[in-house]
């Protein structure tokens, strides 16, 4: 069967804009843009306000206030139904989940599906995952999480998340001050980055987006702002892609204090794209991103980190970015996943009207 349309369905409690402060929400922009350069049908199910190139069909908007469980799980049945609506007027061909919560609005559906694990395993449902289900496929986005999936039934290995890089190496001065950018939760450690700019006598300031979740909040006003003194040590809020790419080009370095084993870093990444060294706990798949010494440098606690953003110096700009341009391009990204959905498109062999499950067919989007 011949690939022609895939359907990506978001996490739907943040949406996919450009700005977008969530890792999957930029993966997820970036191959539906790839998917319509390459003249396939795009189509993406996602919260209301969000702003992709291919055919967006809405969910519910982002709540302001706490998402409670009565809030998910009314979500939950809002996007099952899409799913199934969009699949039966539209010939999906592959349906590609982004969200950590995406066995709550998967419909019984003969389509093939591929989940990108972009968190941790241990945070997805172990019970569904372990299932044998020969229509639902996983992928991880990098060798580090591969190694953590083994006996998930239909794992297909990893594709290494990837971002846009420049054509050359940008010419950028430097100021006195560190940066840390991304959502504000506790697993994130942003007040370690705070403190660790202070012990080593530098300004810190820190981009990102605080989710109405009462956690996030929690942290936000127990461990964040107390730090902040609106002068040298500040909370800036979201940081649009000119705004970012200004913070990063001009920023010592990038501080990512991760309390937990990430799976990937755009961000640090996109630094290193601007030629911006980071300095990084040695967390998950930031081991295979940060190079101790070549790119950046990995440290253990905060009066490590203090210590090595005095050695910024040492780094080489251009190393940085030629490391990211020959490793972690969109482009190498993009190829991996056309053939992915090729292949789960010839996997499957079968009908149109087969796909769907008899019981769960509808006729109209709702």
């Amino acid at each position: 069967m011949k690939l022609n349309t895939i359907l990506s369905v978001a996490f739907p409690f943040a949406r996919i804009k450009e700005d977008t402060a969530g890792g999957a929400e930029q993966i997820l922009l970036a191959l539906d843009d790839a998917i319509t350069n390459r003249g396939y049908n795009s189509i993406v199910i996602a919260s209301e306000g969000s702003n992709v190139k291919g055919e967006l069909f809405a969910g519910p908007p982002v709540p302001d206030s706490i998402v409670d469980q009565q809030i998910r799980e009314r979500t939950y049945k809002i996007y099952k139904k899409l799913i199934l609506n969009v699949a039966g007027i539209r010939n999906v061909d592959v349906i590609h989940f982004h969200g950590v919560d995406f066995d709550k609005y998967l419909p019984s559906i003969r389509i093939p599906v591929l989940v990108t694990l972009h968190l941790p395993i241990s945070w997805y449902n172990h019970e569904f995952i372990s299932k044998n289900k020969n229509n639902i496929h996983y992928n991880c986005v990098s060798g580090y999480q591969n190694s953590t999936c083994n006996n998930i039934h239909g794992l297909l290995g990893a594709i290494d998340n990837g971002i846009p890089v420049p054509l050359q190496p940008l010419r950028c001065k430097r100021h006195n001050f560190t940066l840390s950018i991304g959502r504000i939760c506790p697993e994130k450690g942003y007040h370690i980055a705070f403190d660790a700019a202070r012990k080593a006598k530098m300004a810190h300031l820190h981009a990102g987006t605080v989710f109405p979740y009462m956690e996030h909040l929690n942290y936000y006003r127990e461990q964040i702002l107390p730090r902040c003194d609106n002068f040298r040590y500040r909370f800036i809020g979201s940081a649009g892609i000119s705004e970012k790419k200004r913070l990063l080009c001009s920023a010592r370095c990038l501080l990512i204090p991760s309390l937990v084993q990430e799976t990937s870093s755009l961000v640090a990444l996109e630094a290193m794209a601007y030629g911006t060294p980071v300095i990084a706990f040695r967390a998950g798949a930031l081991n295979e991103i940060v190079k101790d010494g070549y790119n950046g440098y990995l440290v253990n606690d905060e009066k490590e980190m203090a210590e090595a953003i005095n050695m910024t110096h040492l780094i080489n700009s251009c190393d940085c970015y030629r490391y990211v341009k020959e490793n972690y391009s969109i482009d190498k990204m993009v190829n991996q996943y056309f053939q992915l959905y090729s292949r789960l498109t010839e996997y499957n062999g079968s009908d149109t009207d087969n796909r769907i499950d008899n019981n769960s067919k509808t006729k109209k989007c709702a």
